[in-house]
């Protein structure tokens, strides 16, 4: 059978589960070579892949035995890519799109996901630093250095992570301080004035203490022309391991990180309109999709006007501060392993900056979040046929937000003074052996919420008078239970099949306005429900050499959240008013998605290894009727200029946004061998995808064509191993790709202000990690 991303929907499909038929064969030839694998002499273990851990299920695991979906990156892979934040873990994993977007990052497992936004949106994504939980998006910047590991669970994990992983979990684990002395420095210079420092010092105080402190500075020159797309970043990392003794540790953190510089831009994907005046953006180097050609203002005004360009407001800068500190106690009971985690985290985010030119509003943003949370768990960690774990956890959150236009615009202020969340949960799930080889799981989680938000909108007293000022003062409260039951057997020692069916919730909440609105029950959105059927394989060959993972997935999604621009008030009263025109969460019809997942890792030998990975995915909507929304005063000086916002779109039907058909991974590693003792390591990895829409309402022009990125770096080890030089290309190829559209008006065919951000253009630079 030859499968090629060519074929039609039932072909992929069928190429998938003959895939995953073939385990049992390979599985039998495997047992049937042993005696003859067992007379030969073993392969050096450097030859082999190697053993990780994960606690993707809360405990220590290896991932080849956890029945669902993992990709783990290791803290040395990560380095080598040059991954630094969550941003550009993008290519890196299967399945799942991280792009910026704002501050914040958004990220979407096969093709859903969730806009960052205001306090009351939460993430349909769980991202975890070193087992806490982050309710903010931009919590997940400044988490990348110093790492042991970085885990993707793919599916929805409502038993063991509760509310907001819905379609997953996306786990960063920092490394732990150890009884080794040792210290490294890292020093980075590349395209752009880059330059990234950072260091990491491990100190055994004595037998019971150990102390691990790392830190990293990044900055660079703005991607795009006028500045944007820049990076200032500051983060650090403190931990005190105490171990009294080998069945009691107290691990505690503290951690901060400080993001400023401009923050993200954007670039025009089309033509813009206002009060019958219409110009395409130029650039000087139409090659160059990251150069933009300035405009000034009173040109765009004039009628008729030929003008080309964009037009920028003042840039007033972005300025995110994350920190955080927490505590993990362990303390093995006997028969049972005490876990308790206590945490603080604060997450401030202004922003400043205008949208890159948009002639859409320039934003002013502020969110001030903080959370505490707790989570006390106990499982089982004695031999025998049945292995569980349940625990409590908390979570109490608030996050006032205020939205403003900057000075000089007519726009809609919303203040909220309170928006709070307190979320409490009771969770178990439990695996018992039927026989030697085949094991069933299942699992049950309870989660009750409550949610309240205070505050006011009013329209900014600017070019007209107040037109409108309305309090806002509602509360919601909701309640789930999810579930999972699954059944795994083992094929050979290193081969295993599963099948399991699961659930995940994210809670409902709360749109900003006033219960009593004309619009009735809008100022509430309902619970997103995901409900997922997965099948698939794991598997290790040729003496360990040869790793080949695939799943097949269905899930059905009902009341996916979704964050658009869209009226306050519907449809009367302040419908056609300016103030009208806020982000709101809202709630399509039932979506189906099913698809593939194949990853396979091949040492050919101790000095080669080949990655790969396949994707298939076909993510539609259910019903999804984008309202209209109307007038918006521009920002640029014309009299009673107004902007068409978007018309009524009905994507009923249409493949989701951030859902390619198809993606691919693949990468090559060579060692060459020194006469010195020393090595020389080239590189190679590329990501590809088939074309997709990068906004919600599937414009043409925030639609990315099919597109392939390739990177490549050699690297040089001394004998010692303890010195490290890298020089490498990212983007070889200079590949324009957009990574999250927004559209300021119009209708499919007309609209004003098509704009999207982009991903990073070709980057050259060289590295330098020194160990003592």
């Amino acid at each position: 059978m030859t499968c090629t991303p060519n074929f039609p929907q039932p072909s992929a499909i069928s190429c998938a589960i003959a895939l995953l038929a073939l385990a049992p064969a390979f599985a039998a030839a495997q047992t049937a070579a042993a005696p003859a694998a067992a007379a030969s002499a073993a392969k050096p273990a450097s030859a082999q892949l190697e053993q990780v851990v994960v606690t993707a299920q809360k405990t220590a695991e290896n991932p080849q035995k956890v029945p669902l979906s993992i990709n783990v990156l290791s803290g040395d892979a990560a380095k080598d890519a040059g991954i630094s934040n969550v941003n550009d873990l993008q290519g890196k994993l299967t399945g799942v799109s991280i792009v910026q977007q704002g501050p914040g990052a958004s990220v979407q497992i096969r093709g859903v996901g969730s806009n960052p936004g205001g306090g009351n949106i939460d993430p349909s994504v769980a991202f975890s630093l070193d087992g806490v939980y982050q309710s903010r998006s931009s919590g997940a910047f400044g988490t990348m250095y110093d790492i042991d590991r970085i885990e993707l669970l793919k599916g929805p994990q409502g038993t063991l992570y509760g509310r907001n992983a819905t379609v997953g979990a996306l786990n960063v684990i920092s490394n732990k301080p150890s009884n080794v002395r040792e210290g490294s420095v890292d020093f980075e210079m590349g395209s752009y004035n880059l330059v990234r420092m950072g260091g990491m010092l491990n100190v055994p105080l004595n037998d019971v203490v150990k102390v691990r402190i790392a830190a990293q500075h990044i900055s660079h020159d703005g991607y795009l022309s006028d500045g944007y797309n820049d990076a200032d970043d500051t983060a650090a990392r403190l931990k005190v391991l105490i171990e009294p003794s080998k069945d009691f540790s107290l691990l505690l953190s503290a951690d901060g990180h400080r993001k400023q510089g401009n923050g993200q831009g954007s670039i025009f994907t089309g033509t813009v309109s206002a009060d019958g005046l219409t110009h395409t953006p130029a650039r000087d180097d139409p090659s160059n999709a990251w150069h933009l050609t300035p405009v000034v203002p009173a040109e765009l005004a004039k009628a008729g006007s030929t003008a080309t360009g964009h037009y920028e407001p003042a840039n007033l800068g972005l300025d995110v501060k994350n920190d955080g500190a927490s505590a993990e106690l362990n303390w093995n009971l006997g028969g049972s392993t005490l876990t308790a985690i206590g945490a603080w985290r604060r997450s401030y985010v202004l922003n400043q900056g205008s949208t890159g030119g948009s002639l859409i509003f320039p934003v002013y943003n502020v969110i001030d979040q903080s959370q505490k949370s707790l989570e006390v768990r106990l499982a089982s960690n004695r031999a025998g046929p049945l292995k569980w774990l349940g625990g409590l956890f908390y979570i109490d959150e608030d996050a006032p937000t205020l939205n403003k236009g900057q000075a000089a615009t007519s726009v809609a202020i919303v203040d909220m003074t309170k928006v709070s969340s307190k979320s409490a949960s009771a969770f178990g799930q439990a695996t018992y052996s039927l026989t030697p080889d085949t094991r069933a799981t299942a699992g049950l989680r309870y989660t009750a919420d409550r949610k309240a938000q205070l505050g006011r909108l009013y329209r900014n007293t600017g070019p007209v008078a107040l037109q409108y000022d309305q309090a806002v003062d509602t509360s919601f409260s909701d309640s789930a239970f999810n579930y999972k039951v699954g059944v795994d057997h083992d094929l050979s020692k290193t081969a295993m099949v599963y099948a399991s069916l699961s659930t995940g919730y994210k809670a409902g909440g709360l749109n900003f306005m006033p219960a009593s609105s004309t619009g009735g029950d809008r100022h509430e959105f309902k619970p997103e429900k995901l409900t997922a059927l997965a099948i698939g394989a794991k598997s290790r060959w040729l003496d360990n050499t040869l790793q080949l993972n695939g799943e097949l997935f269905y899930w059905r999604y009902k009341n996916q959240q979704v964050a658009i621009v869209d009226q306050y008030d519907s449809p009367t009263g302040l419908h056609n008013s300016p103030v009208a025109n806020l982000l709101f969460v809202n709630n399509p019809g039932p979506s189906k998605i099913f698809g593939f997942d194949i990853d396979a890792i091949w040492r050919l030998g101790s000095d080669d290894r080949l990655t790969g990975a396949l994707s298939y995915l076909h993510a539609r909507n259910g019903t999804f009727v984008m309202p209209a929304t109307n007038f918006v005063v521009c920002p640029f000086p014309v009299p009673a200029c107004k902007i068409n916002l978007e018309s009524t779109t009905d994507v009923t039907g249409k493949t989701l946004p951030f859902s390619p058909t198809w993606a691919l991974n693949l990468g090559y590693q060579h060692v060459f061998g020194l006469a010195s003792g020393g090595a020389v390591t080239a590189s190679y990895d590329m990501h590809a995808e088939s074309n997709s829409s990068v906004n919600y309402h599937l414009y043409d022009p925030e639609r990315q064509p099919g597109y392939a990125r390739h990177n490549i770096a050699l690297a040089y080890n001394t004998p010692d191993g303890n010195i490290t030089v890298t020089a490498y290309v990212r983007n070889v190829g200079n590949v324009a790709v957009l990574a999250r559209g927004s559209v300021g008006g119009g209708t499919a065919s007309s609209a004003a202000a098509h704009y999207a951000s982009i991903m990073d253009p070709r980057t050259v630079g060289a590295a330098v990690n020194v160990k003592f």
